[in-house]
């Protein structure tokens, strides 16, 4: 026995009209057609997949270069990742961890807005 296509239903007729039609739906079943052609070479897409994937790259290595007032590190961050050579990168970290220092002296632990401190 022939494996592949099996037709349920045929139209009648002798033997060798059921045998054409047969070829004729085994021959029609993998033809291409307008909707499964493809539209672009496979160059073509690895070309714009490429440029896609290199356009990301740039992007993303854009998003991650902060400007030295946006970089949030502070000083011991920078000089665990190795970026203390940087002097501008430095100066913020140092100006940033002396604002903090600030704050805390001008804010002692317990004077927040507890219930117990209203004068």
């Amino acid at each position: 026995p022939e494996e592949g296509i099996r037709i349920l239903s045929l139209a009648p007729g002798d033997d060798n009209q059921l045998r054409v039609r047969r070829e004729r739906v085994k021959a029609d079943v993998f033809r291409p057609d307008a909707r499964r052609l493809p539209t672009v070479s496979l160059e073509e897409a690895a070309d714009k997949e490429l440029a896609d994937a290199l356009q990301r790259q740039r992007e993303q290595a854009r998003e991650t270069v902060k400007p030295p007032h946006l970089d949030t590190r502070r000083t011991k961050q920078l000089e665990a990742d190795g970026d203390e050579d940087d002097e501008l990168l430095y100066d913020f970290a140092t100006k940033r961890d002396e604002a903090w220092d600030t704050w805390k002296e001008h804010h002692p632990p317990g004077s927040g807005n507890k219930g117990d401190h209203i004068y």
